[in-house]
């Protein structure tokens, strides 16, 4: 029953990956001798413990500022210390110890310190979630806990960032992305950028690419296509390229079955520990150097 729930129910119910904590909770529901006192006992043990801690807890369901974030974090480590400590000496009476495990779950979901959770999307390739960081200062795009994208919104003084939006984390000016792209620029060149992004790519192509030129592409999948071109979370694409055309799907399997092929193809795919197998092959690399025109 494990794996169905996981593969399939999961990601239609869920926003997130909320079916790991689950199915341990529920496979701790199944040590022998947890309901050996009765159902009405063990769940108001269960209760009880929740009730102790969630006072200790509620503090921290919230997003302090800069200042305390330090001493906030100090609590949670140290109330992470607390519970781990009364697994281990609870671990005698089971339905405790369960209530312990289910607050400590609980507890590490909620507390964010200085992230502000915006939207969370989920598709087959994982978790996508938008929030603001930094006071607010800059928004980013979390793929899993790798971030593929950050806009800043907001100047040091809190004034609302002027002028077009300048992409941040690895594709800054001055990066060696952005050293690929200065040398392309003025030139009609072809792109194809494959990418779980948030516009930062795309968003670039107006300086670079001489006018006129075309074939250029960015594939992703359909929820962080939505995510970038919702101009109420990024802008990269609303006012740099709102023109830009974007395949939804695979990107190794939509990239094969274009009829076109390009100067440059872009592969920005990793996520957090994850890495992209299918990409990495020998077929697939192939598969690349097929869609480059001769003079690449």
């Amino acid at each position: 029953m494990a794996e169905p729930f996981a593969g399939l129910l999961a990601p239609q119910i869920f926003n997130g990956n909320y079916e790991y904590p689950i199915l341990v909770a529920l496979a701790l529901l199944c040590m022998p001798g947890i309901f050996a006192g009765g159902i009405r006992k063990a769940v108001t043990e269960a209760l009880a413990v929740a009730a102790a801690e969630r006072g200790a807890g509620a503090g921290l369901v919230r997003h302090p500022s800069a200042a305390a974030r330090d001493a906030w974090n100090c609590r949670f480590k140290s109330l992470l210390a607390l519970l781990a400590a009364a697994m281990l000496f609870q671990r005698q009476r089971l339905m405790r110890f369960f209530g312990l495990v289910v607050l400590s779950f609980a507890i590490t979901a909620l507390w964010r310190p200085g992230i502000a959770p915006i939207e969370t999307a989920r598709s087959f390739f994982g978790v996508h979630r938008v929030a603001e960081i930094a006071d607010g200062k800059a928004r980013i795009l979390y793929h899993g806990t790798t971030i593929h994208g950050a806009q800043r919104l907001r100047n040091d003084d809190g004034t609302p960032v002027d002028g077009p939006p300048t992409p941040l984390t690895y594709y800054y000016p001055g990066g060696p992305f952005a050293e690929a792209i200065d040398a392309a620029r003025g030139c009609s060149w072809r792109f194809s950028v494959m990418s779980p992004w948030s516009g930062s790519v795309p968003g670039r192509w107006p300086a670079i690419a001489r006018p006129g030129s075309s074939g250029r592409s960015s594939r992703s999948i359909p929820e962080v296509i939505r995510i970038a071109r919702d101009p109420r979370l990024f802008t990269f694409l609303s006012s740099c390229a709102p023109d830009a055309p974007v395949v939804a799907g695979d990107a190794r399997l939509t990239l094969e079955a274009s009829s076109d092929r390009y100067d440059l193809i872009v592969l920005d795919a990793f996520s957090s520990d994850s890495i992209p197998v299918h990409l990495l092959t020998r077929e697939a690399l192939a598969g690349y150097l097929s869609k480059l025109s001769p003079a690449a």
